[in-house]
């Protein structure tokens, strides 16, 4: 149930020039005369955004090592005080992220995740494009409710039964291709829809919150539901155009045989998982209803919290699964925004980057948009967004854009990991199928990011306009 977390290994060979290239771009943000407009420290934290955005997407150390490394960077060269940089370190989206990682955990204790899934594909399984768009829609719809990564990895025992069933070859069947491609793109749109889809949801309140702007968990859904609704069919639809189904009605009988065996299997639904559905149901009202008083952080941790007090987990079950890296990822990255706000980085790099569209502001928005798909998908979603945020709201700020409105822009587009096996780990669960290519990946993947940059500027110029003056 991570983000984006690496995995921690010894150095190689090639780490050593990337450790190289880091301390050069520090050294010459240190030693370089400033540039015009740009004060000493502001230059200096370019330096630590450039060094962080290329730690972050070549991983020399882990995501997490380079996140406590940009944390002390600013305080051990005067550019911020640590008392400054480690009071981010507490900001409420920090323990939202928590509370949602704890509940998240209980799901998957008692395996209520299994069993909506298979539910809801036996719904879908009756023809090959429906059962396809089924994956689609069951993976968006789970992504609501834990990380997109978490669904692709329970999807997949379930997809390749599917296609061990039908006996199709790999990398040979188009409905192979399409069926694991599900496992990645569906999950990843899923994942714009609610604050629980990902960190970098949290972590974008997080940012506004510290320019005053207060987002909730509803308001989040009033945003980002419709862009899903209208994305899942469209990409599904690409997909299937790239790779029409060879397999027939009459195959799928088969599957839907498997699906009801699989959830007959589960048996009875016991007393522990119905009260984990109960307090995970009871949670999301609060959410709904009362984030915008207590706030999402309070309420995330209150449904936490009562899982001990109904005896629905220990500690072991807590330090096992939630991933306490990504706190760590969390934590750099809102201290990145801080000071580079704090220093005049982000509004020197948002009045350059203004200049590029020549004071046309659909041009601007798209830039932004653009540039957060291209780097989601050469660093961890969260690392994105953490770089490209800051930035872009100086640009809407220096721009006349609206804030909220460019802020959903770069966190959407900074969840669109959908071109390479190594942009997000949904994307290497569905590559270890083994029913389709890397060169597969980035075909369809290009469609659909083309598809998407064009879906969700729509949104930026027209829905998105109206429902941000509902909710600020």
């Amino acid at each position: 149930m991570i983000e984006e977390v690496s995995d921690l290994r010894r150095i190689g060979k090639g780490d050593g020039v990337k450790f190289v290239v880091g301390a050069l771009i520090i050294l010459l943000a240190f030693f370089l005369p400033t540039l015009g407009g740009l004060s000493r420290n502001g230059q200096l934290m370019i330096g630590v955004l450039l060094f962080a955005a290329f730690f972050w997407s070549t991983e020399p150390i882990p995501v997490e090592a380079t996140s406590l490394l940009i944390m002390i960077l600013p305080p051990l060269f005067g550019i911020i005080t640590s008392s400054k940089v480690f009071s981010e370190f507490g900001n409420s989206a920090v323990f939202f992220l928590l509370g949602a990682f704890m509940l998240a955990a209980a799901i998957e204790k008692y395996g209520l995740h299994k069993r909506i899934a298979l539910r809801m594909l036996d719904v879908f399984g009756y023809k090959p494009n429906i059962f396809l768009f089924g994956l689609f829609v069951v993976g968006g719809f789970l992504s609501f409710l834990m990380p997109e990564h978490a669904v692709a990895a329970l999807l997949y025992p379930i997809v390749v039964n599917v296609l061990r069933t039908l006996e199709l070859n790999p990398k040979e069947s188009n409905f192979g291709i399409a069926a694991a491609l599900s496992l990645t793109f569906g999950t990843s749109i899923g994942s714009w829809g609610t604050l629980l889809g990902g960190a970098r949801n949290p972590l974008t309140i997080g940012i506004l919150a510290q320019r005053g702007i207060e987002i909730d968990f509803l308001e989040w859904m009033i945003m980002t539901t419709p862009v899903v609704v209208v994305s899942l069919p469209v990409i599904w639809f690409i997909v299937i155009k790239l790779y029409p189904p060879e397999v027939e009605k009459e195959d799928m009988k088969s599957v839907r045989k498997d699906l009801h065996s699989q959830v007959e299997e589960l048996g009875t639904l016991s007393r522990g998982g119905i009260l984990t559905a109960f307090v995970f149901s009871s949670t999301v009202f609060l959410w709904i209803i009362f984030s915008s008083t207590l706030g999402v952080a309070v309420v995330s941790l209150m449904g936490a919290i009562s899982l001990f007090f109904f005896g629905l987990v220990d500690w072991e079950d807590i330090e096992k699964r939630v991933p306490w890296g990504i706190m760590l990822l969390y934590g750099g990255a809102l201290t990145l925004g801080v000071s580079l706000t704090k220093t005049g980085a982000a509004n020197w790099l948002a009045t350059n980057i203004t200049g590029l569209a020549g004071g046309n502001n659909v041009l601007l928005v798209a830039l932004l948009i653009v540039t957060g798909f291209l780097l989601t998908n050469s660093m961890s979603n969260t690392a994105a967004v953490a770089v490209l945020l800051p930035i872009g709201l100086e640009i809407a700020v220096s721009s006349g854009l609206n804030s909220v409105v460019t802020a959903f822009a770069i966190a959407l587009s900074g969840g669109g990991a959908l071109l390479l096996i190594i942009s997000t780990p949904s994307a290497a669960i569905a590559y270890s199928t083994g029913y389709f290519s890397s060169r597969d990946l980035f075909k369809a993947g290009t469609f659909a990011l083309v598809a998407l940059v064009a879906i969700v500027l729509t949104m930026a110029l027209t829905y998105w306009q109206f429902a941000s003056g509902l909710i600020t």
